[in-house]
């Protein structure tokens, strides 16, 4: 098996699993996140006015700071994002047939919209782009198995990592059949 490059796994990681911390709580409790905080907690009703005001910030050595007024700082109103070719990345059907010509089925295929939403999140960062790109280069047609045997539909399919008209396969299939999450979550900080 291939290993896929640390700062992948981090990424894919951060996508998946994302934990409240109460670092840079001025009262301990959490600052936010994907998960709600604990039952009976609150943050403190100036810290979050201060939040909405744009007067915190983390320094340097991760502390929290409580500015007195905001930071003058202009951002554009909208940007739009280049898609020309992210706008190309898609995951492959759960049937049909691979590109080395082989009819195949696998119902978990159409599932790998995660790790397509990772594909592109990856060629958005600029470290994350060679990974997306140089698969092309290193693997080029390349045999995806699904890692769980167990499943009905358990298929060994061929793609290209990009061809024509399908960009970042090569990436979606190695996320989704060759990259494999520890299972110890004390990693996944």
């Amino acid at each position: 098996m291939r290993r896929v490059p640390s700062f992948v796994g981090a990424l894919v990681l951060s996508v998946i699993v994302a934990q409240t911390s109460s670092a840079g709580s001025p009262t301990g409790y959490s600052t936010g996140g994907v998960l709600p905080p604990e039952p009976g907690s609150s943050q403190d009703p100036a810290f979050v006015i201060a939040k909405e005001q744009g007067r915190v910030r983390v320094r340097p050595d991760g502390r929290v700071e409580i500015l007195s007024t905001a930071p003058a700082v202009s951002y554009s109103s909208s940007v739009q994002l280049d898609t020309s070719w992210t706008g190309g990345v898609w995951e492959p059907q759960g049937s049909g047939t691979d590109d080395a010509g082989n009819p195949y089925k696998d119902n978990n295929y159409w599932n790998f919209c995660g790790p397509g939403a990772t594909a592109v999140t990856l060629w958005y960062w600029t470290a994350g782009r060679t990974f997306d790109t140089t698969l092309d280069v290193h693997f080029g047609l390349a045999a995806y198995t699904e890692p769980n045997p167990a499943l009905a539909t358990h298929a060994t399919t061929w793609w290209y990592p990009t061809d024509t008209v399908i960009h970042g396969r090569g990436a979606i299939m190695y996320l989704a059949e060759n990259e494999l999450p520890t299972p110890d979550k004390s990693l996944w900080t």
